[in-house]
């Protein structure tokens, strides 16, 4: 794959001078000697950690900072364009780099697109076009992290102008002014970005609308919605919006975290749901039940509404596959297909797509068994969590 004596002769006239917190590099190879000088090469300026196959790989992508990943293609087992691809149906963040012989490349190149690939390298690989490279594709995640960063801070800053605006109306007080300078506020133009989308509903609450007064109402919504935010923030997300008793949450937008975090917040949500209940006072809430659903992919992020009211929009498929996926524990609530499906319904229950589950997940796979989700009838298998 190198030059083995040229690499070395650098590597031993090289110091580290980089100070300070380094950035995370993941090395896949199934050949332990370039592995050792794949690490010694890219050692000089990020912190690397390595795996000998697609499997352990996988594992180790979800550590927490993982940035670029360098994989080898011709691995037994997964090969590398197959790795990639996983990831990118996990919607991983890092940036992806793969090694190739040359009479291997016109298969890569097909599969760039599909496997979110951002460079190609063939063998044998020069040291220095092999750090240029990582370095680039570095500073690519950085980019897109920062991209996600301002987004949020965006969404935030339209949202807040624009509840204020509707408080300065209700008080008489003219708006004209701030309503024509909304659109400075706005992001210059949609994009696409993958991420993963979770919808919650509490069930059960809206029956209780006819015997107690709205102040205990919201005030145990309140109670309910605030560990629930805590947990959603704590897991790298943010809460989009509420709806009514429910919440709409997105993974991936704003920090350097993986999009496939989403499960883990799915199950903290779903195993603290019985002790947020025991903190609400008096015992009419204590049927209540949470429902979740979430899902992964490429959505579309662009501002919609007026001068009155903007917000940022989250439109695509995986929205939408999260809302119907959060509709189906509820038919566990009823005899029939869903109660055999996903067991009894005791108190909180999350469905997730399959391609978010990494190992050590406390969640299990359940066939659908003719089950349909509205509008994606091509499911057949989703990941249970549940208590």
């Amino acid at each position: 794959m190198f030059n083995w004596d040229a690499a070395a002769k650098q590597l031993s006239q090289e110091e580290d001078t980089v100070d300070g917190e380094r950035e995370l590099i993941l090395i896949v190879d199934d050949e332990e000697t370039n592995r050792a000088l794949l690490k010694g090469i890219l050692g000089q300026d990020f912190d690397v950690i390595t795996a000998c196959d697609g499997e352990e790989a996988l594992e180790k992508s979800s550590y927490d900072g993982v940035c670029a990943i360098v994989c080898d293609h011709r691995m037994p087992g997964m090969t590398g364009v197959e790795f990639f691809s996983e990831l990118e149906k996990r919607g991983h963040s890092a940036t992806r780099i793969i090694l190739t012989g040359y009479a291997e490349l016109q298969s890569i190149i097909s599969a760039i697109n599909q496997a979110g690939i951002f460079r190609y390298l063939t063998k044998p690989v020069e040291t220095d076009t092999l750090r240029s490279t990582v370095r680039e594709a570095v500073h690519q995640y950085q980019i897109r992290q920062e991209n996600g960063r301002l987004i949020s801070l965006v969404k935030t800053l339209v949202e807040e102008k624009s509840e204020l605006i509707k408080e300065m109306e209700v008080e008489g007080i003219d708006t004209s002014s701030l309503a024509d300078n909304a659109p400075e506020m706005a992001m210059d133009e949609p994009r696409k970005v993958s991420l993963a989308v979770m919808f919650c509903d509490i069930c059960g609450l809206a029956e209780l609308t006819e015997t107690l007064s709205a102040t205990r109402l919201v005030g145990t919504l309140r109670t309910i919605f605030s560990r629930i935010h805590e947990i959603i923030y704590e897991h790298g997300g943010i809460v989009d919006k509420h709806l009514g008793d429910g919440l709409m949450a997105v993974f991936g937008l704003n920090t350097a975290k993986s999009p496939s975090t989403v499960i883990k917040a799915v199950e903290a949500i779903v195993k603290e749901f019985p002790s947020i209940l025991e903190s609400v006072e008096g015992d009419d809430f204590k049927e209540l039940k949470l429902s979740l659903g979430a899902a992964s992919g490429e959505v579309v992020l662009g501002m919609l509404g007026t001068e009155r009211r903007s917000e940022l929009a989250i439109i695509g498929q995986p929205a939408n596959r999260a809302a119907r996926l959060q509709e189906l524990p509820k038919l566990a609530l009823q005899d029939g297909l869903g109660r055999e499906t996903f067991g009894e319904f005791e108190c909180a229950m999350g469905l997730v797509d399959v391609n978010l589950i990494e190992e050590g997940e406390s969640c299990s796979l359940v066939q659908l068994n003719g089950l349909q989700v509205r509008d994606f009838g091509e499911i057949t298998e989703l990941a249970l969590v549940k208590v």
